[in-house]
C-alpha cells in the first residue's frame, strides 16, 4: 500500500472537517449545507471566489474525499 502524505490546511478549515470527519450521517447533511453556504457568501471566513463557482455536487464530493486527505491532528 502506498503511504500519501497529508496535506496541512489553515486551522479555520482544519476544525470543520474535524466535526465533519467525526459526525454521523445526519449530521454530516447539515454540515455539508452549510459548508456551502459559507463558501457562497462573500461575508463568510470560508468564502473563496474558485470554490464559489464550483457546483453543489463537486463541493459535496470534495468536502466527502478531504478527511482522507489531509492531517487534522
Amino acid at each position: 500500500m502506498i503511504n500519501i502524505p497529508k496535506m496541512k490546511f489553515p486551522q479555520k478549515y482544519t476544525e470543520i472537517i474535524k466535526r465533519y470527519k467525526d459526525s454521523p450521517p445526519e449530521e454530516k447533511a447539515k454540515l455539508e449545507d452549510e459548508f456551502i453556504k459559507a463558501i457562497n457568501d462573500k461575508e463568510s471566513k470560508f468564502y473563496s471566489p474558485i470554490l464559489a463557482n464550483t457546483n453543489e455536487y463537486e463541493l459535496r464530493a470534495m468536502l466527502k474525499l478531504i478527511p482522507s486527505l489531509i492531517d487534522t491532528g
